[in-house]
C-alpha cells in the first residue's frame, strides 16, 4: 500500500531529524561550556591583574612613605648634630624623635621588602597564568571552529530533511497525516510491523480480524491497543 511505504519513509525522516537536533543541541551545548570556560579563566585573569595592580600601588605607597621618613630622619639628624640646640631637655626630645623615626624606618623597610616579594611572586603567577589561559583560549577557539563548521554541515542537512518531509506530508491525506502527528507526539515510531498477530509497538495481541486486514494490505489499519497503524513486512 502507497501510504503505509509514505508513512514509513515519513517517520524514518522524523527519526532523522530527531537524531540531528540532538546532536546540534549537544554540540551547541558544548561550543557553550567551552567559551564559559574561557571566559571564566579570562575573568580569574583579569582578577589576578588587578591584585597585581593593587599590589604595585601598595609597594608604591610604602616606598613614598619610607623617602618621607627617611627625609624626615635626615632633618633631625641634621637639626640634632648642628649644635644648634643647648638645651638638655630640647636635645632629649630631638632624640627620642630620631629613635622613633629610625624605627619606623625600620618597619617601613622590611614592609616594602616583603611587598616587593609579594609583588614578584604575584607577577610570576600572573606571567604563568596569562600564558596558559592564551593556550588555553587558542585551543578552545580552534576546537569551536571545527565544531562550529560540523554543525553547519548538520543543520544544512537538517534542513534538507525537513524540505523533504514536507513534500512528503504534501502526498499523504490530510486525515491520515492528522493521526500520524497526534501518534508521533507520543511514539518515536507511530508505524510499526505486525508481528505474527502481534503489535510490534504495544507488543500487545490484536484480533485475528485486524490481523487479516494488515496482511491483505487494502486499507490502513491502527493497532486496537495503541492505536499505532499496522503493515505488514514482505520479504
Amino acid at each position: 500500500m502507497e501510504t503505509i511505504a509514505l508513512l514509513l519513509h515519513l517517520q524514518d525522516l522524523d527519526g532523522r531529524i530527531r537524531n540531528l537536533q540532538s546532536k546540534i543541541a549537544r554540540k551547541e551545548e558544548e561550543i557553550h561550556h567551552l567559551r564559559q570556560v574561557v571566559e571564566t579563566a579570562q575573568k580569574d585573569l583579569e582578577s589576578t591583574k588587578m591584585a597585581l595592580e593593587k599590589a604595585k600601588v601598595a609597594l608604591a605607597h610604602k616606598e613614598l612613605e619610607l623617602k618621607d621618613t627617611e627625609e624626615k630622619l635626615k632633618t633631625t639628624k641634621g637639626k640634632l648634630y648642628s649644635g644648634e640646640i643647648t638645651s638638655s631637655k630640647e636635645l632629649a626630645q630631638w632624640e627620642k624623635s630620631m629613635e622613633k623615626l629610625e624605627a619606623t624606618k625600620n618597619s617601613l623597610e622590611e614592609a616594602v621588602l616583603l611587598e616587593m616579594e609579594k609583588l614578584e611572586l604575584m607577577q610570576k603567577t600572573f606571567q604563568e597564568k596569562s600564558q596558559a589561559v592564551n593556550t588555553q583560549r587558542e585551543k578552545a577557539f580552534q576546537s569551536i571552529a571545527l565544531m562550529e563548521e560540523e554543525l553547519k554541515g548538520w543543520q544544512e542537512n537538517l534542513e534538507i530533511l525537513k524540505r523533504e518531509r514536507e513534500k512528503i506530508i504534501t502526498q499523504i491525506d490530510t486525515n491520515v497525516i492528522s493521526v500520524y502527528l497526534d501518534l508521533n507526539k507520543k511514539y518515536t515510531n507511530p508505524v510499526v510491523v505486525l508481528q505474527d498477530e502481534t503489535c510490534s509497538g504495544c507488543h500487545l495481541s490484536v484480533p485475528t480480524t485486524v490481523a487479516k486486514s494488515v496482511r491483505k494490505q487494502e486499507e490502513l489499519v491502527r493497532c486496537p491497543n495503541c492505536g499505532r497503524f499496522l503493515y505488514r513486512k514482505t520479504s
